[in-house]
């Protein structure tokens, strides 16, 4: 069962960078076992406040007034979120870890060479509907929001790797700097303005934390990281038309930030409706009396299938309380992450670092989208999770 359980993670690893599905099929056969480390997983203290909300959840959608609906949706939770954590956290042991780690990391940056290069116009991608650029965006496969986190999320690990894993000799760990760089700048090529946000703050963070609290190079050699960082910004703002255009359109008047203005009204109304336990899981955007305040001009904004931030969308779904129990898990799970950094070294202490701002690079980006709630971005997010919080009850 062990061999089989470490064979699933790979597998997840390896198929993600690719598809959603493959992430279904191995963590719903991850869950169908799960009875057999059952006693060792609902030990971990985050799992237990992604069980009490997911149980809220259920609970809701029942309650809700429409059912198939809300039964319907806390399904897709359970498969982005439940059913990946489990996985990760089936893994046995540090070089089953490993091995599943970087079945992911290697292939997705292999996908993501590629896909710059096809936005250079130096390959010519063979994968048919599979997008690695589309309309002038870089996409890898996803939509472009999703992979500028999915860059912001191994940029972090990969700075990990670089400066806390120091089973790598010297030139790996300058390899894995120069991929944190190369990830890090990739965002610009998304045009996801809201990961160039994200990202900043992200790196900010970064930074302040290096330097107050844990101070593992000269601070010089950070300065240089982020004078590259700079240079490469710079670089594209002026090479690419595109990306220069979608930094130019923030303003209120962008078309999309207007589309955003008016969704975010809507959920505040709902919110202020029914606050305290919303209307049901996959439910605000049914409530069609809420889209009238949209003029005609923009009519197109009634046909979005989520309010455009996952905070938002969430509380008005599940109501404050459904997204406090949110904010609790997540608390709960930055706490452990960080414990696990402080408490190992080598590659676990690299993977721990890298998680912790992704984790919060993701949160940052979701204010202005929902990849949380859906397939990719929040399967991976919760199988890292897993793996990490797993290595502490490792036999």
């Amino acid at each position: 069962m062990i061999a089989f359980l470490n064979w699933l993670n790979y597998l997840f690893g390896f198929s993600m960078p690719f598809s959603h599905i493959g992430g279904y099929v191995t963590s719903g056969l991850a869950f169908l076992v799960s009875w057999y480390y059952w006693k060792k997983v609902r030990k971990d203290t985050f799992f237990l406040w992604l069980r009490i909300l997911m149980i809220y959840g259920f609970i809701r959608a029942i309650f809700s007034a429409q059912s198939n609906v809300g039964l319907s949706t806390m399904l897709g939770y359970m498969s982005h979120w439940f059913c990946p954590f489990i996985l990760g956290y089936a893994v046995s042991e540090k070089a089953a870890l490993k091995r599943s780690f970087y079945a992911y990391y290697i292939t997705f940056v292999v996908l993501i060479m590629l896909s710059v290069l096809a936005f250079f116009g130096y390959f010519k991608p063979i994968f048919g509907q599979f997008q690695l650029v589309y309309d002038g965006l870089l996409k890898g496969g996803r939509s472009h929001i999703a992979l500028g986190a999915i860059l912001l999320t191994l940029s972090m690990f990969s700075l990990g790797q670089a400066v806390f894993n120091t089973e790598h000799d010297k030139l790996r760990r300058i390899g894995f700097g120069f991929f944190s760089i190369f990830l890090l700048s990739s965002i610009i090529l998304t045009g996801s303005r809201g990961y160039y946000i994200a990202a900043a703050l992200t790196l900010t963070l970064v930074a302040v934390v290096w330097v107050f609290y844990l101070k593992p190079v000269k601070k010089r050699f950070m300065l240089l990281g982020f004078v590259v960082i700079a240079t490469l910004v710079y670089g594209a703002y002026f090479k690419v038309p595109l990306i220069r255009y979608r930094l130019g359109e923030v303003g209120a008047r962008a078309s999309s930030v207007a589309d955003r203005v008016w969704l975010y009204k809507i959920a505040v109304n709902e919110i202020k409706t029914r606050p305290v336990f919303g209307y049901g899981p996959g439910q605000a955007v049914m409530q069609r009396s809420f889209f009238e305040i949209i003029p005609p001009e923009k009519a197109y904004v009634k046909e979005f299938g989520h309010l455009h931030s996952f905070y938002l969308h969430f509380a008005a779904d599940f109501g404050l309380l459904g997204l406090s129990l949110f904010f609790v898990m997540i608390f709960v799970g930055l706490r452990e992450v960080w414990q696990v950094f402080v408490a190992s070294d080598t590659f676990v202490k690299a993977m721990a670092f890298g998680l912790f701002f992704a984790l919060i690079g993701v949160m940052l980006g979701d204010t202005m989208d929902t990849l949380l709630r859906g397939p990719g971005v929040a399967m991976e997010l919760f199988w890292f999770t897993g793996m990490l919080l797993g290595t502490r009850r490792m036999e």
